[in-house]
């Protein structure tokens, strides 16, 4: 049982598909095709046809929060 948990996550949208990464505590990707599921309660990730496309959407998240990173950092020295 949970007695507290963060939730913290990030998500990256493209036209059709949504992918959400919780993360802290735990580690875990959900991935919604919004065309079939504008709902959000199929989650695809585990689906082997969507796997390219979680491959192209993870690269894009990691490049999201490398430049946040750096804009962060070019803030500071302002």
């Amino acid at each position: 049982m949970l007695k507290h948990f963060r939730l913290c996550w990030r998500n990256e949208i493209r036209q059709r598909y949504k992918l959400i990464h919780f993360y802290d505590n735990i580690d875990v990707w959900e991935i919604y095709d919004l065309e079939i599921a504008l709902q959000e309660k199929h989650d695809r990730y585990c689906d082997p046809g969507h796997t390219e496309t979680i491959a192209k959407l993870q690269k894009r998240l990691r490049e999201h929060k490398k430049s946040m990173r750096l804009h962060k950092r070019s803030l500071k020295e302002l």
